[in-house]
């Protein structure tokens, strides 16, 4: 068992170091969420060794009493911090939130101070662990840091597919099984092993969908789209979402084609922020989009629209020529039809936002050239 345990560990320990490299290296992810990465496996590698070494100095007897306590205390003060780190790679701005840390900070504060109190754990002077009266609290710090994980998972998940959304929430339910399992049976070390699973098949996630991702907007792209169109067929009933810019072309020749990016990257981020919740958005034309509704209802998606609508308003506000957005829902028997209708309703209302450009004669006044 000693040397079986010690050769897993190194094992993962190595499989990590070559991940962290990938990891700094990588093109994929936005800087921030790459210094997360790195923390998390970093961290990680930090536990792997801390439990060997525990592991090691828990059966070495009375001579290695200040081992165990040093380790133990590493451990249960920083472990928590790995799902936070997690959850902050799935979403980048969970750590600029206040307090957000208060509860690792709480369990940490009362891990270090066991070896002298025995609150969260003690280690006898024969060198047996035992845990503590407040060992709760390592509880409570570990349950935080999963809630933030799932949550920041459930986030993450809106831009993704149907299948890579049951991936993520996969990777998710290996982490909180592999502690679980070691919380409740603490002789079964599960934890680093399955923590390294998930780093791993994240990393391998995120390479898969670099092919599936707009590189100017961060949407998904036309690919994806035309892979989820091929598998449409299986749905019995299709709602899409169709979103074009107005004017599109008329921006990118008077204010040139680097602000016109600058515009579609923002048009992009309106659009998913307030679609996100009904399904995944995509690029799939220069300035067209489309958003893929799951278990949405028409009503639903409209109210998307509005909330849109008034977002594009708010950004007029602050930046005149910032162009409209316009869009169109549409529910059919395949994606065909659903298209076909979504695309009508967009024309539609471009058609209506054009006569609202007119003058009361009825004659055009300065009008913007057409998409």
């Amino acid at each position: 068992m000693y040397p079986d345990f010690i050769a897993s560990e190194a094992v993962s320990i190595v499989l990590l170091l070559f991940l962290l490299y990938l990891v700094r290296r990588n093109r994929i992810l936005s800087q921030r969420r790459t210094v997360y990465y790195c923390w998390a496996i970093s961290f990680t590698i930090l536990m792997l060794v801390t439990e060997s070494a525990a592991y090691i100095a828990e059966r070495g007897g009375p001579a290695f009493r200040l081992a165990t306590m040093l380790t133990n205390t590493a451990g249960f003060a920083l472990s928590p911090l790995v799902a936070v780190l997690l959850a902050a790679v799935y979403d980048e701005k969970l750590c600029e939130k206040k307090l957000v840390l208060l509860p690792l900070a709480v369990n940490a504060a009362a891990s270090v101070l066991s070896p002298l109190t025995g609150w969260v754990f003690s280690v006898s002077a024969e060198n047996i662990y035992a845990r503590g009266p407040l060992f709760f609290l390592y509880i409570a710090a570990y349950l935080y840091g999963f809630g933030l994980l799932l949550a920041a998972d459930a986030r993450q998940a809106r831009s993704y597919a149907q299948g890579e959304r049951g991936f993520m929430g996969l990777l998710c339910l290996v982490f909180v099984a592999g502690t679980g399992v070691q919380v409740l049976w603490p002789a079964v070390h599960t934890t680093w092993q399955c923590v390294t699973v998930v780093l791993t098949l994240y990393y391998l996630l995120q390479r898969e969908l670099q092919y599936q991702c707009d590189v100017l907007t961060g949407l998904l792209n036309r690919q994806a789209f035309t892979r989820w169109e091929n598998f449409a067929d299986r749905i019995k009933t299709v709602q899409l979402v169709m979103l074009d810019i107005d004017g599109f072309k008329q921006v990118n020749d008077t204010l040139g084609h680097q602000k016109g990016d600058e515009y579609l990257q923002r048009a992009a981020q309106a659009v998913e922020l307030c679609f996100s919740s009904a399904g995944p958005c995509y690029r799939i034309g220069g300035d067209e989009f489309c958003v893929v509704a799951e278990d949405t209802d028409i009503a639903r998606l409209e109210k998307c629209g509005r909330a849109l609508d008034a977002r594009i308003r708010t950004m007029q506000a602050e930046d005149p020529n910032m162009p409209g957005i316009s869009w169109g829902c549409g529910m059919g028997r395949d994606a065909q039809e659903a298209r076909r209708l979504a695309d009508a309703e967009l024309y539609a209302q471009k058609a209506k936002k054009h006569c609202c450009e007119c003058v009361p004669d009825g004659t055009a006044a300065a009008q913007k050239k057409t998409d």
